[in-house]
């Protein structure tokens, strides 16, 4: 300016335009926000600042977590190292105008690093609560984890059942894992931390490590061509102990038999008739051949041998 614009030559330009580059994790985040927005679940963004206050009540310990040196107002005074409490927050606020919901958070978290700056890891939080005794927010949620891993090209993910962090019911939550690394929890919420934050309603929720879950997800795509020949298609109803699981119980009966194809749980039904400690659970069966159409006979033989094996491997009672 001191130089005077007038002085300065006209060059045409040279060179060619730099190529904009995707950021291949902010993709797949879009992706997320926008299967979960689409399975009708509501996203929130809550500050990444919380209070004192808050952090005890979700039982962490302030003394591990980062503290602003200038915060605005004690509300904003520390760096959330989770999103738990954040969530708990909103539905706590606003359980008496939605009594039954699904939401979910996907943003960072702040982990403390000594000498330097601090770690912003990414996390996704999924919930979902109402009034509903019979735990369907929690197979909601579980169906929700696995539908997504499914959209991300993620396969191996498996539950294994353990209590979990505090926050968590010990008797209902399960670490996520694909092979031996754990990806994330899902569970229903300890009582203690319900009443905690004044919400009475039963709440389920999957607390997943954005990082290592795109570390696990492909753009590939697998196409199988259409069967050529019918599948056959049958249910099966039986009694077992309330604490057999449906993973192991899926396990056992796609090994039974090569012509089962797929099997899909769609009841779980408890009730004192049924004895103490005990639940139904109710599966629809699909079996198949590639190279030719099923006989009844064939099905009747393959479905006596799934009834075998859950009988000696689970003590079921078929109904």
């Amino acid at each position: 300016r001191v130089h005077g614009y007038g002085n300065l030559p006209s060059v045409i330009p040279e060179g060619t335009m730099p190529l904009a580059e995707s950021d291949p994790a902010l993709s797949w985040e879009d992706r997320v926000k926008r299967l979960l927005k689409g399975w009708g679940f509501t996203e929130l963004m809550t500050y990444s600042f919380i209070s004192k206050a808050l952090v005890v009540k979700a039982g962490g310990d302030p003394s591990k977590m980062l503290r602003l040196s200038n915060p605005l107002t004690e509300e904003f005074e520390y760096m959330r190292n989770g999103l738990i409490p954040s969530v708990f927050l909103v539905i706590a606020e606003n359980q008496e105008e939605v009594a039954a919901g699904s939401a979910f958070e996907l943003a960072n978290v702040y982990q403390p690093k000594e000498n330097n700056l601090p770690v912003e890891a990414p996390r996704l939080a999924i919930a979902a609560w109402s009034r509903d005794e019979r735990g369907g927010d929690l197979r909601k949620i579980k169906g929700i984890v696995e539908a997504l891993m499914d959209e991300l090209g993620i396969r191996g993910l498996k539950t294994v059942r353990d209590g979990g962090p505090g926050v968590w019911h010990p008797g209902r939550t399960v670490l996520l894992k694909i092979g031996t690394d754990t990806i994330g929890v899902l569970g229903e919420m300890h009582p203690a931390l319900l009443s905690k934050f004044g919400i009475e309603r039963r709440v389920a929720a999957a607390n997943l490590d954005f990082s290592k879950v795109l570390s696990y997800a492909s753009a590939a795509k697998f196409y199988a061509p259409i069967p050529a020949f019918p599948r056959v298609k049958r249910d099966i109803a039986f009694v077992v102990e309330r604490h057999a699981e449906h993973e192991a119980v899926a396990e056992k009966l796609r090994h039974a038999d090569p012509l089962l194809r797929s099997i899909e749980l769609f009841d779980v039904f408890e009730d004192a008739k049924l004895g103490a400690g005990k639940k139904s659970m109710a599966y629809h069966l699909e079996f198949g051949a590639d190279d030719r159409t099923l006989k009844a006979e064939e099905v009747d033989r393959v479905m006596e041998r799934l009834r075998e094996t859950l009988k000696r491997d689970f003590g079921a009672e078929i109904r």
